[in-house]
């Protein structure tokens, strides 16, 4: 393959459209994850960054489960929080192969079809990324961005039940407090 051909000539374009969704979402789950270690952590926005900024989202997400285990009450919620986390590192897993496997079409190719594929005239019947351990279908990028989106929505229910209630709480007691103090003055 000439290393000058178009990407839109090796890959079709429904295709880079998937891979860019599941990179905004990746990046919105690491966003997530991080804000919630720093909640958890009782750390800054920079303190939280400094700590995590060298870290990969699996071990983002290890760290957040370790975390987040610590803060949940009964065996179900506890049960399902590890589940979550589970999920989302099989998704960090599947996004680095999306992310950074090389993609080709999933069966071999000739020399002719590899020329017409430098020239954008060969249309694969599939598409796959491999890197050393996985291989990833690109027909599972559109699952891998939904599952990537539901599980940061997932992770702030479980904050807005557990960790974050706490939060929420403490400021509504203080500002009750606050009122009481200036209505008695």
């Amino acid at each position: 393959m000439s290393r000058n051909a178009p990407i839109r000539n090796i890959f079709p374009e429904k295709y880079l459209v998937l891979l860019g969704e599941v990179a905004l979402a990746s990046a919105q789950l690491e966003y997530s994850v991080g804000s919630h270690i720093s909640m958890l952590l009782n750390l800054s926005a920079v303190g939280c960054a400094t700590l995590i900024t060298q870290m990969t989202l699996f071990t983002r997400l290890d760290v957040l489960g370790k975390l987040g285990a610590e803060k949940i009450k009964g065996k179900k919620n506890l049960k399902e929080f590890k589940e979550l986390i589970e999920r989302l590192k099989q998704c960090a897993t599947d996004r680095n192969t999306a992310i950074h496997g090389r993609w080709w079409p999933e069966n071999d190719m000739t020399l002719a079809e590899l020329m017409q594929m430098t020239q954008g005239t060969y249309k694969a019947t599939g598409y796959q990324a491999k890197n050393k351990k996985q291989v990833l279908k690109a027909t599972k990028l559109a699952k891998l961005a939904k599952d990537l989106d539901e599980g940061g929505t997932a992770l702030w229910a479980t904050a807005k039940s557990t960790w974050f209630k706490g939060r929420v709480d403490a400021l509504r007691r203080r500002e009750v407090r606050k009122h009481l103090h200036s209505v008695g003055e």
